[in-house]
């Protein structure tokens, strides 16, 4: 990915919160179950924090001016991070499904 295109990605990215990227509106039912979800499991509030923390450092290294590099680095470690997310809500929402 040129550099350039990486600050543009993390720059429009920056406008959201890292809860508006979660995987709400993809896994049918998830925003009704999540309090349930969270409420019963901590590996799911643990995930939350971490990408939350992410999120945070890579606002951060946007602000700070850092490489493009080091923004692509970060950006892939948030993406990683939402994916893992994502399968573990919709792991943990299957036994509520039925």
């Amino acid at each position: 990915m040129p550099a350039g295109q990486a600050s543009v990605l993390v720059g429009a990215a920056l406008a959201y919160s890292p809860l508006d990227a979660l995987p709400g509106e993809h896994i049918p039912g998830l925003r009704k179950s999540m309090p349930a979800i969270t409420a019963r499991h901590p590996e799911l509030e643990c995930a939350e924090r971490r990408l939350q923390r992410l999120w945070y450092d890579l606002a951060q290294a946007e602000q700070r001016g850092q490489p493009a590099h080091l923004l692509e680095r970060l950006c892939h470690l948030y993406m990683c991070a939402l994916e893992e997310y994502a399968q573990l809500c919709q792991r943990l929402e299957q036994p509520l499904a039925s």
